[in-house]
């Protein structure tokens, strides 16, 4: 085992996101990512993702807390999208609208902060676009590819010196002795592996069609999303919820639904062609976990660093989460390294 050793269970955005900040922050460090699934993010369907910066989604968090994790999140994003590495990792600005009847409990004064350009329309201004909701904005934010994001995450992970090896951790006990510290980054896979009960899939459906429009997103509270791709006459339109559902058929009595709701909001998209339409499972919890566990692993115990439960927010929050648990992971090895009987059970301790 090397001087520092840390195991990532789980290569998604999170994963690889949480793997990066680490090798970022903390010097002399050998990072390995550990999953049984490469090259993408599986749980996220083939569809671009928009940076929108709301706290109130984020439930269960302070609002300080959220904002941190968002302002880091969007400086990151920015960068990318204004630097040459911004077409590689699939980062590139757009406008849009977002438009919202349900009031949070705070206003969310951050969003004019973290976007590129923002705009509260007024009561004319939404009569003239027909939106009916009490509440519009046009922004302008980072649109990610996600299979693109994933690809440049990866290729930044290993030429940092990241390892990865294929394997399934059906729990953290089994990772004991390889690692100093774990980082629980897992997937719908992590109701089981941490057993947690307040680890739920949520699904939803994304459904693609083929619509020649301008390249412009909209984003409502219901969820309702229309996200058209980049560099193709593609938009995807999603969301309708089921939470703490998994299994993956596809209702199609709800995809039927999700594109009436669409067309009503759309109109202009009322002759389009359905390609085909997806299922998206997210594994939500409320709050999202991000906290230091001393897992125990018979006699003595693992410091696990759990990082889970992002929901439909993954992308707009995984580099923020990931910037607090590469500090996190500092100094739990400030403790490790130099104090290792603190891997043994507590009530062993004096």
């Amino acid at each position: 085992m090397s001087s520092l050793d840390v195991g990532v269970v789980g290569a998604g955005i999170v994963g690889l996101s949480a793997a990066i900040n680490i090798q970022r922050l903390i010097r002399r460090v050998k990072v390995t990512v550990v999953a049984d699934n490469f090259g993408r993010d599986t749980a996220t369907p083939v569809t671009p993702c928009i940076f929108l910066p709301i706290p109130s989604c984020i439930r269960g968090v302070d609002s300080t807390k959220a904002s941190e994790w968002l302002t880091d999140s969007w400086t990151h994003h920015y960068q990318m999208a204004n630097s040459p590495e911004g077409k590689e990792s699939g980062q590139s600005f757009m406008s849009g609208h977002y438009l919202w009847s349900h009031l949070p409990d705070r206003p969310n004064k951050i969003m004019p902060t973290l976007v590129k350009e923002y705009h509260l329309l007024d009561e004319q201004e939404k009569e003239a676009l027909h939106f009916t909701y009490r509440h519009a904005c046009r922004i302008t934010t980072v649109v990610i590819d996600p299979i693109k994001y994933m690809q440049w995450l990866m290729k930044e992970f290993r030429q940092r010196g990241g390892q990865v090896v294929s394997d399934t951790a059906y729990s953290l006990q089994q990772l004991y002795g390889q690692f100093d510290v774990v980082v629980n980054c897992v997937g719908t896979r992590g109701r089981e592996t941490v057993q947690d009960p307040y680890l739920v899939p949520v699904k939803g459906y994304v459904v693609q069609v083929e619509h020649e429009c301008p390249k412009n997103f909209l984003i409502t509270d219901d969820p309702i999303t229309v996200i058209p791709h980049a560099e193709s006459s593609i938009v995807d339109v999603g969301h309708i919820l089921e939470p703490d559902v998994f299994s993956q058929e596809k209702n199609m009595e709800l995809v039927e639904l999700l594109l009436n709701k669409v067309k009503a909001l759309v109109p202009s998209l009322m002759g389009s062609t359905v390609i085909e339409s997806y299922v998206s499972r997210r594994p939500y919890r409320s709050p999202p976990l991000i906290k230091i566990e001393m897992v125990r692993c018979g006699g003595p115990v693992l410091p696990v660093v759990h990082n889970i439960g992002q929901g439909l927010e993954t992308v707009t929050l995984a580099w923020g989460m990931g910037a607090e648990v590469a500090h996190l992971v500092q100094d739990v090895l400030r403790l490790v390294k130099p104090f290792p009987h603190m891997c043994r059970p507590f009530n062993t301790l004096a």
